[in-house]
């Protein structure tokens, strides 16, 4: 515990002497009248975010009264952690919630913490929850093991004044993510402005198929199935999942590495700069990203991989296209739901590509350009936010934010 440089009034407490934990419950499934009314969110991992205290006021699911009778209700400012799998992911609702049990959540008792401090402090301290989730396949902390976990507090007072700059610092930080989110808006609708809606073709742009515009569609296999071994060493293969695989961008925060010997038995899945990716499994259906690295990569069998013949439409055309209302109303006419939802390679090779004239595709790539050069000048600028926030976060737990 980082508590040397802390001031002598800040205190070593368990959780369980914060508030009120409980572990989360899930409705039978099955009983389709607890899922029919928005009535109370039900909150699940993926509705949180690593690395921020998330404000949570809508959700992805929601239950019916009847169906919160057989899940775990807590009122608005209580406290979400995961506990199963992505350990540590913390979250604070804004309004009533139930969530499902791969989550611990703690009722804060006011008159011992405040809120919203508790939060940051398990954000601090969640490498003590990682600590204690040692299990071997999926890493997991029982509500035991959750009340257990200690961390050091200050007065109500000093906690309510930490909470007032962390939060000036967060909302900072979320107006520059929130403006960049206004830069990829603004592709989309210079898109729709220079070649209309692509689901109604209001322009009659002419129709193709993505095979016939490819040179390759392909997917990748799990190294298990290949006997091939995960590594921690960088100078090996990349292996991209469907995790890397973001919308319009490939996200390399999380790596995994192959042994190099994954490319000699999956050689037509190694990637190339250019290549263009696109999920086809799971939650992430859909999601496309262009590959620009000139690296050793290779991809699993939840990503399809598409390289175009040259000349035939603008990268940056299509990869907007592929992640256009368009497209994903396709994924979704075309994925099959066995256990997981899947689409096919036929479906990758039939999808329809509208090709308008490639001297609008040009116009509309530079377009892009100059939105992705702002952009890299505020993702700079988002990264200095997000140091100074760490850096106050720091400050605030070795109690030398107010010396």
């Amino acid at each position: 515990m980082e508590n040397n440089n802390l001031a002598e009034e800040w205190k070593k407490v368990k959780l369980s002497d914060l508030g009120k934990i409980l572990t989360g419950n899930t409705p039978p499934t099955k009983c389709e009248e607890y899922y029919n009314s928005n009535d109370v969110m039900f909150i699940k991992p993926d509705d949180l975010k690593e690395n921020t205290l998330n404000k949570i006021n809508n959700s992805k699911a929601y239950i019916s009264l009847s169906g919160v009778e057989k899940a775990r209700k807590v009122p608005a400012g209580s406290i979400l952690v995961t506990c199963i799998g992505i350990i540590g992911k913390v979250a604070v609702v804004e309004d009533e919630a139930c969530f499902n049990q791969q989550i611990n959540t703690i009722i804060p008792d006011t008159s011992k913490v405040e809120g919203k401090f508790l939060g940051y402090a398990i954000l601090k301290y969640n490498y003590l929850l990682r600590a204690v989730a040692n299990a071997p396949i999926v890493p997991i902390i029982n509500k035991t093991q959750f009340s257990d976990i200690e961390i050091m507090i200050p007065p109500l007072e000093t906690q309510k004044k930490i909470v007032e700059v962390l939060e000036k610092a967060e909302k900072a930080l979320e107006k520059r993510k929130e403006a960049n989110k206004l830069l990829d808006e603004l592709v989309k609708s210079r898109f729709i402005e220079m070649f209309g809606d692509p689901i109604s073709n209001p322009k009659n742009i002419k129709q193709v198929y993505l095979k016939e515009i490819s040179e390759l569609i392909t997917k990748g296999s799990s190294p298990n199935w290949q006997g091939i071994e995960y590594v921690d060493d960088e100078t090996q293969t990349l292996f991209v999942t469907s995790e890397n695989v973001r919308e319009g961008y490939i996200d390399l925060s999380k790596k995994k590495y192959l042994m190099d010997e994954f490319n000699d038995k999956q050689k037509r899945s190694v990637l190339k700069k250019g290549d263009f990716l696109i999920n086809i499994v799971g939650a992430s259906i859909g999601r496309a990203a262009q590959f620009n690295l000139e690296i050793k990569a290779n991809i699993n069998q939840a990503v399809a991989l598409v390289r175009l013949k040259q000349g035939l439409i603008n990268d940056k055309y299509l990869l907007t296209y592929l992640n256009s209302p368009k497209a994903l109303q396709m994924y979704e006419t075309m994925q099959v739901s066995v256990a997981r939802a899947n689409l096919s390679l036929q479906n990758i090779n039939d999808l329809e590509i509208l090709l308008p004239p490639i001297e609008l595709q040009n116009q509309f790539a530079n377009f892009v350009k100059q939105v992705d050069k702002l952009k890299f000048e505020m993702e700079s600028s988002l990264k200095e936010l997000e140091n100074n926030f760490n850096s106050l976060m720091q400050k605030a737990f070795k109690g030398e934010l107010f010396n």
